[in-house]
């Protein structure tokens, strides 16, 4: 049986989760939007249309990208990291975390104490 997440760990999780995921529909809104544009626009003005069509393709990657380094950022202010490396525990799609308690990066437990050498 995996070992159960702690619970202020969970809050937290879910807590980084909620904002990384409401940030995700804005960058999804925004491609939508501009792609839609895009088109429209490429009918009577192509260069502009298709600009805009470029430009739409960018929002995704690089929305994604800073939506991700963001949680991990405010995982790290919030202590949502690993008590053993030190590492964010924010690494979607979380299985590593929850089905077995472990750190995505060190691939120790996080319900464990760390390990005090040389105390």
């Amino acid at each position: 049986m995996p070992a159960p997440l702690p619970l202020e760990l969970d809050h937290k999780l879910r807590t980084i989760a909620r904002s990384h995921n409401r940030y995700l529909v804005w960058i999804v809104g925004v491609w939508f939007i501009l792609t839609i544009a895009g088109l429209k626009i490429s009918q009577t003005q192509r260069t502009l249309g298709f600009s805009i069509l470029g430009g739409s393709l960018v929002v995704p990657l690089g929305g994604v990208m800073l939506a991700s380094r963001w949680a991990k950022k405010q995982s790290v202010a919030m202590g949502f990291v690993c008590p053993h490396c030190g590492a964010s525990l924010y690494e979607p799609p979380h299985t590593r975390l929850l089905t077995r308690g472990e750190c995505p990066k060190c691939k120790q437990s996080v319900s464990a104490e760390p390990d005090r050498k040389g105390t």
